[in-house]
């Protein structure tokens, strides 16, 4: 309750359309504390289909949302081979929450086919279906994906400066009224 989340939801889905990737705020254990403003549907109308894709799905998001130790993690995704990453929201010095990024190809670390074909087969899904899907995804470069992050994390930033004076504030409101 220290962030308009109605707001902060507006903000998440035009920065997953602008930059072109998906994204989400977790918790440190990875409850999500909006909506997922997916850029595209491969994750959720292909992948997460799956109950293995769904699965690994939100063991890569619960992963990347628990981050204690880097500002910054990328990582590869465990349920489709794709890029993610997660940056730290913190107060003070708590961890409150952690902005994922997904659903990313990136141009120098792109699967071969046969390892796309191999990731399909173990979620169970349609190779055509699958492949369609993840050729809707654009290809971008490693300096693009980090130039995106690193603007994500000024946000970031900015954010949890904001979450620090709302709690300044709230309680400066309730020690006036008592």
């Amino acid at each position: 309750d220290i962030f308009d989340i109605e707001e902060l939801q507006k903000l998440i889905d035009s920065l997953s359309k602008s930059f072109e990737v998906g994204m989400g705020i977790r918790s440190p254990k990875g409850d999500r504390l909006i909506r997922d403003s997916h850029f595209c549907d491969f994750c959720r109308s292909v992948v997460q289909k799956s109950p293995t894709g769904k699965r690994y799905c939100e063991e890569s998001d619960i992963k990347l949302s628990a981050n204690t130790d880097e500002e910054t993690q990328i990582c590869r995704c465990k349920s489709a081979g794709l890029i993610d990453a997660g940056i730290r929201l913190v107060i003070g010095n708590v961890h409150i929450a952690t902005i994922l990024v997904g659903q990313v190809r990136l141009k120098e670390n792109e699967l071969s086919e046969d390892e796309y074909r191999e990731i399909a087969g173990h979620l169970g899904i349609d190779e055509d279906v699958y492949f369609e899907g993840l050729n809707g995804i654009p290809v971008m470069s490693r300096q693009k994906f980090e130039n995106i992050l690193s603007s994500l994390k000024i946000i970031a930033n900015q954010l949890s400066q904001l979450g620090y004076h709302n709690l300044l504030q709230k309680d400066i409101i309730k020690s006036l009224e008592t």
